[in-house]
């Protein structure tokens, strides 16, 4: 019986193991409060005097820290950082924690946009679409004409426009629409036809095929008009648009809220090569378009991070920023591998304090602005100077705030018509709902905070199921046939939304033309991850290669936690059954000399034979047969038939050597 317990508490602890990954809300809230006292330590020790810029802006944000640290990098006026440089990226981030810690941003908003250009670098067409043949006059004009210039087209049944409409207008290739010049694009143009007809911009860059077509059109009935003007803009350095810090700057500005619909042109053509820096991200921010989430979320490497330009840390909290206070399984499996693989201390990235910062202020924000500073400790007011109706004191305050002897005036409209407290300016906290801009359907209030770039509403987002987009939700043992899989909220593991007319079908591994998954392996887009290898026998959708755990190695970090149960169970088995152990060795040990020869009835297996190799090729490469690699029986060497004499000795019951093979089989099972 004390035999069978040991083997019970054996199988626990193997069940035990095999749970590992797998957080409750308090192991959560345990380690996530390590990763800021971690963080608040390491600050505190390297001091803000030593902090670099990127450490000190992800420090305010995270928890309120160093701010001061960012004024003496940038300009004197608080307009542009690192100064004298002056970074479009750089100055976007600083901004943003500058709001956050309430210091005026006006002099850095002033700056971005005089950074604005018209981005040479794309072409722009007038298209002009009616269900019938039309004739249209176009009229546009020099800006100071006294009278623009009218010209009349002809478009016939067949789409095609039989001439040009003076020299701002030429016939584009295949006659379709009107390739707008260069020289012309600060013109507005005003169509009229007589019939019922829709116009439009398109745009594309010049070293690409690819045409884009504006969300906006304009229509009119039968002698009606429309105006088309080209609105398109980036942000430059050194005279060239820069699309990293178009992203960033685009991203700040709409938070502030500006118009930035000029430069989504500019960005989403320059998306496909600059996928490293996961401007999808950038993109749902500003147009709260599904499609750019449903792309980020296609880019998470095996399910765990998303790994960039900046490192896997740094590019999973970027990933993940638009989705503060909400949870689906891509943004969940983030979250459990970064569980994983956080630091004893409770740091990320051997201690790197932009790092860890940015994924606290991404992933787990908490609100570090109303801790109580020097003046609230002494019983008195932060607030905006304008607020204060008492004395200004002389007692430190965060941000731009002063210190006042008197609570905030009720008749401040700006934190009273909620009834507001100084103790819930916080959105969530009042009652209301963190997002983006664009996703706000109601009212936005600047007074109440949120993380990052959100704003707070006073409507709750509805969060998209698979259902109310029209979806069919796939099994694990299923696939996505003839649509497209998109991101969306309630999914279990292994479930995926199959939407845009596709069909959930079951996986058949002998015939199922992507079955890598089903047979246990990963998808990636560009290469393997660490512990795994290019598998070509196993093939994937989208032209993604297929990964395949490396034999022998251990997953996440947890080798070594494996390495020790095999040698537990390993000792517990030579303790249980110690005795049997003793008969196999003295049987072994006590052969006539000359052992190790090969003799009658024993087989020599020969060197290990290799599966043939597949030579790599680029993406769209036609995927060999899946290998079948024969395995060798196992031919168990057998013992001669003359017994060595053994010493008389007591010695307990003995058992057969069946009965000892059963027991040795039973423990190379348990280590498996």
């Amino acid at each position: 019986m004390k035999k069978i317990g040991v083997l019970i508490g054996l199988f626990i602890l193997v069940i035990s193991f095999s749970f590992v990954g797998a957080y409750t809300y308090e192991e959560e809230v345990t380690q996530v409060d390590a990763a800021y006292k971690c963080l608040i330590d390491n600050v505190d020790t390297k001091g803000c005097s030593r902090m670099s810029l990127e450490e000190s802006i992800f420090s305010t944000l995270a928890v309120n820290k160093c701010a001061d640290r960012i004024d003496e990098l940038g300009a004197s006026d608080q307009s542009c950082w690192p100064y004298p440089s002056c970074d479009l990226k750089t100055t976007s981030q600083a901004l943003l924690a500058y709001d956050k810690v309430g210091v005026p941003t006006d002099t850095a908003e002033a700056w971005l946009l005089e950074q604005q250009k018209v981005p040479g670098e794309l072409l722009w067409y007038l298209e002009i679409d009616s269900e019938a043949a039309t004739t249209c006059s176009i009229s546009y004009g020099a800006e100071g004409d006294a009278l623009p210039t009218e010209y009349s087209v002809n478009i016939g049944e067949d789409k095609i426009i039989d001439s040009a409409a003076g020299s701002c207008l030429a016939l584009s290739e295949g006659g379709y629409w009107l390739g707008i010049a260069p020289t012309c694009y600060g013109l507005e143009y005003e169509i009229s036809c007589n019939e019922g007809f829709i116009t439009t911009l398109l745009f594309r860059k010049q070293t690409s095929s690819t045409v884009h077509v504006l969300k906006d059109s304009h229509s009119a009935s039968a002698d009606g008009t429309t105006l088309e003007k080209i609105n398109s803009l980036c942000f430059a350095k050194n005279g060239k648009c820069d699309y990293e810090g178009s992203l960033w700057a685009s991203m700040v500005l709409d938070y502030k809220g500006y118009d930035i619909s000029a430069y989504i042109p500019y960005l989403i053509n320059d998306q496909s090569v600059n996928q490293n820096l996961f401007p999808e991200m950038f993109l749902y921010m500003v147009t709260n378009s599904r499609d750019y989430k449903t792309d980020l979320m296609q880019e998470q490497f095996g399910e765990k991070y998303w790994e960039g330009t900046y490192g896997r840390y740094f590019d999973t909290a970027l990933a993940l920023y638009p989705f503060y206070g909400e949870e689906f399984t891509e943004k969940t499996n983030s979250k459990t591998w970064l569980l994983d693989v956080q630091e004893n201390n409770g740091c990320w990235d051997s201690e790197n304090i932009r790092n860890t910062a940015f994924v606290l202020h991404s992933i787990w924000p908490r609100n570090y602005f109303d801790i109580d500073s020097e003046c609230e400790q002494e019983g008195f007011y932060c607030m905006g100077e304008s607020s204060c109706t008492g004395e200004v004191l002389d007692v430190e305050c965060s941000g731009a705030e002063i210190c006042c002897d008197t609570s905030i005036n009720e008749t401040d409209t700006n934190r009273t018509d909620f009834n507001q407290t100084e103790d819930d300016w916080f959105c969530e906290e009042a009652g209301f709902f963190c997002m983006s801009r664009v996703s706000c359907e109601g009212e936005i209030f600047n007074d109440y905070e949120c993380a990052g770039t959100l704003k707070c509403c006073d409507t709750e987002k509805e969060q998209e199921t698979c259902s109310n987009i029209g979806g069919e939700v796939c099994n694990l043992n299923e696939f996505c046939s003839g649509g497209s899989v998109e991101s969306v909220y309630g999914l279990s593991y292994g479930e995926k939304c199959c939407a845009n007319n596709g069909e959930c079908k079951l996986k058949d591994n002998k015939t199922d033309e992507f079955d890598c998954e089903a047979n246990f392996g990963t998808c990636e887009p560009y290469s393997c991850e660490e512990g795994y290898e290019e598998d070509f026998g196993y093939s994937c959708e989208y032209g993604d290669i297929c990964c395949m755990k490396t034999p022998g190695t251990g997953e996440g970090g947890k080798t070594w936690i494996w390495i020790l149960l095999v040698l537990i169970i390993l000792i517990v088995g030579g303790i249980v059954f110690k005795d049997k152990l003793k008969i196999f060795w003295t049987k072994i040990s006590s052969k006539k000399p000359g052992r190790g020869k090969k003799g009658p009835g024993m087989t020599r297996r020969g060197p290990p034979r290799m599966p043939p190799s597949y030579p790599r090729g680029p993406p769209g490469r036609m995927i060999p047969p899946k290998k079948i690699i024969p395995k060798e029986p196992i031919r168990r060497p057998v013992v001669p038939a003359a017994k060595p004499q053994i010493p008389a000795q007591k010695v307990g019951e003995r058992k057969s050597p069946k009965e000892l093979d059963d027991v040795l089989k039973k423990l190379k099972e348990m280590s498996k």
